[in-house]
C-alpha cells in the first residue's frame, strides 16, 4: 500500500495498491505521481513523501520503509 504524507489531496498516485510479484521485474512496481487538475491551486506551495505498507497473507499490516531501496523523495508542486 501506497501511503502519501502530507497535501494528498493535490496529487494523484497511481497505483494506491500493488501486488508484489518477484517473478515480475523481481518486485518492482512502477509508482505514477502527478499533479490533481481538481485541486484548487493557490501560491501555496504543496508536498507530499510517500510511506509504504505491506500486508501479508494472513492480513498483517507492516510498515515497509525500511525494506525498501531507494532515497527519499519529496513531490512539490
Amino acid at each position: 500500500m501506497i501511503n502519501p504524507v502530507g497535501d494528498a489531496s493535490a496529487f494523484i498516485i497511481e497505483p494506491e495498491i500493488a501486488e508484489i510479484n518477484p517473478n515480475v521485474n523481481g518486485g518492482e512496481i512502477t509508482i505514477s505521481i502527478r499533479p490533481n487538475p481538481s485541486f484548487p491551486v493557490g501560491e501555496e506551495e504543496y508536498s507530499i513523501t510517500l510511506s509504504f505498507l505491506v500486508e501479508t497473507i494472513d492480513g498483517q499490516v507492516i510498515g515497509a520503509d525500511s525494506e525498501l531501496n531507494r532515497s527519499i523523495y519529496r513531490f512539490v508542486r
